[in-house]
């Protein structure tokens, strides 16, 4: 089977639209795991910081109750 002129022509637009859309679902997954990692990063710092301020808060609370009792 010989290929015309014109058949490489759509060949290659049919190449070009596939490897454009490719491009695109790639750059989407990225995006979305970016997003994802981003948003569970952000999570867990949040998360972080309010149990090590509700552990300074105990601690502080702790101390001061210990230091009441020594002063009675």
């Amino acid at each position: 089977m010989t290929l015309t002129k014109e058949d490489l022509k759509e060949l290659r637009s049919i190449v070009k639209e596939e490897v454009s859309n490719g491009i695109g679902m790639t750059e989407g997954r990225l995006n979305d795991k970016i997003e994802t990692s981003e948003g569970r990063l952000n999570d867990k710092i949040e998360t972080s910081e309010g149990r090590l301020n509700d552990k300074i808060e105990t601690s502080e609370g702790r101390l001061n109750d210990k230091i009441e009792t020594n002063f009675y």
